[in-house]
């Protein structure tokens, strides 16, 4: 357990406050953002001309905001793989109400080796066996 939890930072009533700016921000993307045009473009992308792990992140985040779970899917598949841990691993991390088997489990060494193994598949596979969407342009 972090010091911050165990004097109380993130517990009680202060660990409402982060919950409720993650909400704000979303609605206020969900309000503002549109189609997402207006994004910056992957660095990566426009240096190499290959795709990152993460290219299409951000208009997949829109696209899910917009309830369009499809078009998320199609901008970027690893999303819907790495997200639930890391909402996970945020969760442990910030709320010090995390069970400490949970914990262990989440900060495993094997847990984020196979994370980081994913990844690296995930950006082999998008840049030779898989034609992925035209996501990253700005």
């Amino acid at each position: 357990m972090t010091d911050n939890a165990r004097n109380g930072r993130y517990g009680g009533r202060s660990s409402f406050r982060l919950p409720l700016c993650f909400a704000a921000a979303a609605i206020a993307i969900f309000l503002l953002a549109g189609d997402g045009t207006w994004l910056p473009g992957c660095i990566f992308h426009t240096l190499t001309g290959y795709d990152c792990p993460a290219c299409g992140t951000q208009r997949a985040c829109i696209a899910l905001l917009h309830g369009r779970f499809r078009t998320a899917f199609m901008y970027n598949p690893y999303l819907f793989i790495i997200a639930p841990y890391l909402a996970a691993a945020a969760y442990a991390e910030l709320s010090g109400r995390c069970p400490a088997k949970l914990r262990r489990l989440l900060f495993h060494k094997a847990t984020i080796a196979f994370f980081a193994a994913t990844m690296v598949a995930w950006w082999i596979l998008r840049n030779t066996l898989l034609q992925s969407p035209d996501c990253c342009q700005a």
